[in-house]
């Protein structure tokens, strides 16, 4: 019987809520302007990205880092020198962006903004380590100052110790008054995808038993380890026949912890749709190679936990991860 790994989405629905826009949403940011030369990037999708369309005022073409050379249309994960007569203020509609890979080379780098403030304790690199200074803002009057937040419609200059990418995104933060869940002695960190609340780390609760045996429907949660080893529980998570995992009463709570449940398919159709169909944005960085490596960009944290085959074998640690939902085997 197929095994699966597994994580839990909220049950309680008011506690599931709107954390972020739908894809499709339209929302509004606000870019503030100082007279002279102003670091900017666009950050939402609209349909024309002219740079007089958004920045109707500019007085220069937008210059950036990478030829010298002006553009007339913005881009997504860029940013752009761009000069204004005036302080000034610009409203800017459109569809959100929830992620940004940036494509960075050795030496500084001029980087642009997604739609919410992004902490820089939350930017992530692939590979991990390669940022080497402060991210810099530019103000015309005192010069480049240090930043604290990635903010909306703001450029920024960052130095990198090796070509690679720098990732920014609005999700992977945890469920709003859900920080972590206690169960069985382990502690869980929730994590926020689109309007649902999910566990982070994959659950890991029940009795192991051998590769060899089957689970039994005998009061005890029963579940395997990675090659009969608890310590690959302790990093991957159990794998559970569907059987048990439903506790053989076959209701979506099954071996989760109160309130929760085993995602049906639905749910899960949900979270790749937040995520745009992509992946590698539900995969920890360092799973998957290729065009398969996970950017990690949604918080989801999928590891590659392989599965136990019908003959009881373990197999495909590191390249894949076989998962239940509550909707059927």
């Amino acid at each position: 019987m197929k095994m699966f790994w597994l994580k839990y989405f909220i049950l309680i629905s008011a506690l599931s809520i709107n954390f972020e826009l739908s894809l499709n949403a339209q929302m509004t940011d606000t870019v503030y302007i100082r007279a002279r030369w102003n670091m900017v990037s666009l950050p939402l999708k609209i349909q024309d990205a002219h740079y007089l369309t958004i920045f109707p005022g500019a007085i220069s073409q937008p210059y950036k880092y990478e030829s010298g050379f002006p553009d007339e249309t913005l881009r997504v994960g860029k940013s752009y020198f761009i000069k204004f007569p005036s302080d000034t203020t610009y409203l800017i509609t459109g569809e959100p962006i929830q992620s940004v890979i940036k494509e960075v080379a050795a030496g500084w780098n001029m980087i642009g903004s997604i739609s919410e403030p992004i902490p820089l304790s939350h930017v992530q690199s692939d590979p991990p380590g390669i940022v080497v200074s402060d991210f810099f803002e530019y103000n015309a009057a005192p010069g480049y100052d240090e930043a604290e937040t990635i903010i909306p419609g703001s450029g920024y200059w960052v130095k990198v110790n090796q070509a690679g990418n720098l990732i920014f995104t609005s999700m992977g933060y945890p469920c709003p008054s859900i920080h972590t869940v206690e169960y069985e002695g382990k502690t869980y960190s929730t994590v926020q995808i689109g309007n649902q609340c999910w566990l982070r780390e994959n659950l890991n609760v029940g009795t192991m038993i051998l590769g060899s045996d089957t689970s039994k429907d005998n009061g005890i949660i029963e579940k395997y380890c990675y090659d009969d080893d608890t310590s690959n529980c302790n990093i991957y998570g159990g794998l559970y026949q569907w059987n048990e995992a439903t506790q053989y009463t076959y209701v979506v709570q099954g071996v989760c912890p109160s309130g929760w449940h085993i995602p049906t398919l639905v749910e899960f159709q949900t979270c790749s749709t937040a995520v745009g169909g992509d992946g590698n944005a539900l995969k920890t960085i360092g799973q998957g190679m290729g065009d398969g490596a996970g950017t990690n960009t949604s918080g989801f944290s999928i590891l590659l936990a392989g599965c136990r085959n019908e003959f009881g074998l373990f197999i495909n640690l590191g390249y894949d991860a076989n998962i239940w939902s509550s909707t059927g085997q």
